[in-house]
Parts: C-alpha cells; structure tokens; sequence
C-alpha cells in the first residue's frame, strides 16, 4: 500500500515536474538568451541521464534507499546551483572565477568545433586546465555559463558519492545511511562546489581517487583506474592537492593487510611499497614544476606559503593567519582551519552562514566522541581511516596559511568528506578476516538489512 502510494506521488510529481519544465523553457526561448534557456535545456539532459546511472549506482550499492536518497541529493544540488549563482552574480556583481573560465572556454570551444586547439606554453593545468574543461563542456552544451554551473554541479555530486562508496568498500558491514546523508547533503558540499571552477572538478578528483584505493585496498587491483583518474585529475587541477592525496594513499600502505595471506604476502606488500613511493616522487616532481621551484624543500614551500597568505589576505573577509611553524601550533591550526569563521567574526550575510555551518560542524563532531575515540584503532586496521587522518593533517597544515574567511570556507570543501568520514566511523567493527565487499554480494535493491538507507 504504502509502495503503491510512493510510485503514484513519484509519477504525479514526474508529470507536474515534466510540465513546469517544457512551460519554462519554451516561455525562455521567445524572452531570454540562450544562456538561460540553453541552461533548461541542460538540466533536462542531466535528469534523464541520471535515471539509468543512479538505478545502476543503486544496484551496485544494494542497500534500499538510496536510489531515493540520490534524487534528494540532486534535487538539492540543483537548488544549491541556483543559490551559487545568486550569491555570484546578484551579491558580487559577477566577481568570480567562473566568469573568466566561461569567456576562456567559449573560444576553447570555437576552436574544437573548427578542429585547432592552442595549446598554451605552460601546458593544460591548473586554470588553464579549467578552461579546457569549460570549453569541452560547451562544446556539447553551448556556451551558457548557468549550464556550466549546472554540469560542474552535477559531476562534483558524483565525487560525493564515491565518497560515499569508499566508505562502503572499507565497512561493508557497517550501517553507513549517517556518512550517505552528510557527504551528499551537507551545505558546503551542496553549495560551494556548484559552479564552474576548482572546486567542483577537485571534489570529483578527490572522491575518484579515494574510492580507487578503497577498492585497492579491499583486494580488488581494478581500483588502481579510479585511482589513476582521479588523482591526474587532481594533478591536473591543483598539483598540490594530488600531492596530498598521493601521500594520504601511500600512509594507508602501513597498515595495509591483504585479506588472503599467502606466501606472495610480503611480496604484495613491498610491491605496494614501491609503486606508491614511485607515485608520490611523481606527484612531487610536478607539483615542483607547478609551483615553478628548483627543489621541493622547506624553503621553497616556505616561500610557496608566504605568496599564498598575501594573496589570500585581502577582499574583505580577511583575518590574521597564523601557519603552522610546529608541532604546538597544530590545535590552533585544526580550530582555524575547521570551525572558523566564528558567529562573532562574521561581517556579512555569506559569513554568517558559514559560521552558522561552523557550528554546526562543531556539534556534529562533539555528538560523535565515541566513534572519534575509535580513530586510533581502525587506523591500525583500516587503511581508508589513515587516509582520512593523513589528508585532513596536511590539509590543516598547508591552508593554515590562508587569511581570509570566504576563500577558507570555499577551500574546506574539498577536506570534509574526510572530516565527516571520520566522525562516521561504525561503533563496532567485526573482527573478521575475510569480509566480504559490498561489489561481491548483490542484494535487491528494496531488501532489509541492518544499516539500511530505508
């Protein structure tokens, strides 16, 4: 009864949905420009395109509700585009990024049409790399910069839920409806990674390359593609942040166990040893060519960080950044890095609303000391757990330099899937050998089980 009730809301609720949409886009197509109809148009190939991908993400995962709980966290993720847009162009006047990757990638776009591509002298990373993103991305859609908004969105929600899945792969037999609802709904991952720029294609990256080397980590050697991708797609974008995640993977290798030992056992594990150490050299050598230094050391990342807290102390939300210079300054850091800005720092509405999140943040954390207090433990047993630690301390480290509230509270995107994850962390973990992955036992979607998404 209640099933049926569900079907027929959902079929009512498709037809109205279906109807608004086609009186929108044909009133936009006689009074507005294509960037606004074109956007209507997007968004309609995005839904259908999501049917057959989260029906099929649904049946990989095998827990009920989640098909449900993904049209939620798109529904959402489209809303929050909107309010991205609002705060972009009605409260800054259009002062963003996302203005300038939008002109860059329609002549991008121009020259892939006609065949040519200039490939510019320092190469396609970092903005450049953003740009060429932008461009490719119009090439499909046209150029219409909310479209934009709308795919970037739409390819950072999918970074969320590989977030998701990497939890998944790690405890397979942990109830995980808690991290499903906060990494896709949780305000800054809805808001700030919902426009064309870094954001949203380093979500994607950081959730790629986590999830691969869960999958790695769970035996499964077909983790090593996700793996790759994401992290030259951070690579790509910000070669410093690939840095972090390259060393975040490598760590897990220390508590790595294979799940099957054999006489090849140590074998695997020096092999890991080694491919990850060649990975992180790589990761090294680029980020020093990003940052156009002769040698990746102290000073030069002492410099690195000097430019990175003048150019981030300005725009009007800035403060007084304090680095970390020891190992005493790293609570400070954790504290300014994490929760600021606070209530009483705020000086406009959008930072009002971050210290609101802040706060929140801050709850979340303290409702959750017990699963905190077993953080040292798994992370003698679980590597996606020394990953998370790993990441959010470099991450602290490295953005305890940045000055200024609105970039910082941007910035904490792409560190909270880890912070949720650990405040996620399931209470009791069976102590099981052979567990098996949530890719190897297939339930119906609709079936019960304890930790379901119902």
């Amino acid at each position: 009864m209640g099933e049926s009730w569900a079907g027929r809301a959902v079929a009512v609720a498709g037809v109205l949905g279906v109807f608004v949409w086609s009186a929108a886009l044909f009133w936009s197509m006689e009074h507005a420009s294509y960037d606004h109809w074109g956007a209507l148009v997007v968004v309609g190939a995005l839904v259908l395109l999501s049917v057959p991908l989260y029906r099929w993400a649904a049946r990989a995962d095998g827990q009920p509700g989640v098909l449900w709980l993904l049209w939620i966290a798109l529904t959402a993720k489209l809303l929050a585009t909107a309010a991205r847009w609002y705060v972009t162009f009605a409260l800054y006047d259009g002062q963003g990024d996302s203005v300038g990757y939008h002109n860059a990638g329609m002549q991008i776009a121009d020259n892939l049409r006609s065949g040519t591509l200039v490939v510019p002298k320092e190469g396609f990373v970092s903005t450049r790399f953003v740009e060429l993103a932008t461009g490719v991305v119009y090439t499909v859609t046209g150029p219409t910069l909310i479209g934009g908004f709308l795919v970037f969105a739409w390819a950072a929600l999918w970074g969320q839920w590989l977030f998701y899945r990497a939890y998944r792969m790690a405890f397979p037999d942990a109830p995980s409806r808690r991290y499903a609802v906060l990494v896709l709904l949780w305000p800054s991952l809805l808001f700030w990674p919902s426009s064309v720029g870094k954001e949203s294609l380093m979500l994607l990256a950081l959730g790629t390359a986590t999830y691969g080397a869960a999958r790695v980590y769970a035996g499964r050697l077909s983790g090593v593609v996700p793996l790759l991708l994401g992290t030259g797609l951070a690579s790509a974008v910000r070669p410093h942040m690939a840095l972090m995640i390259g060393a975040a993977v490598a760590a897990g290798v220390l508590v790595y166990r294979p799940r099957r030992r054999t006489s090849l056992t140590p074998m695997i594990r020096l092999g890991a040893f080694g491919a990850c150490a060649v990975g992180v050299a790589t990761l090294v050598s680029h980020a020093t060519d990003y940052f156009a230094t002769t040698q990746f050391d102290t000073s030069s990342l002492g410099s690195v960080a000097t430019e990175a807290a003048r150019r981030t102390t300005t725009g009007g939300s800035e403060f007084d950044a304090q680095p970390v210079g020891g190992l005493s300054d790293i609570p400070r850091a954790f504290m300014t890095v994490l929760f600021r800005p606070f209530p009483w720092e705020a000086r406009n509405a959008v930072t009002l609303i971050a210290a609101a999140e802040c706060l929140l943040l801050i709850a979340l954390l303290t409702a959750s000391w017990r699963r905190l207090l077993r953080v040292p433990r798994l992370a003698l047993r679980v590597p996606l757990v020394v990953i998370s630690l790993v990441f959010v301390l470099e991450f602290v480290v490295g953005f305890s330099v940045f000055g200024n509230f609105g970039i910082l509270s941007r910035e904490r995107s792409q560190v909270l899937p880890f912070v949720l994850l650990l405040s996620c962390l399931p209470l009791v973990l069976p102590d099981r050998r052979h567990i098996p992955s949530p890719d190897t036992v297939r339930r119906p979607v609709g079936a019960s089980r304890e930790g379901a998404i119902s």
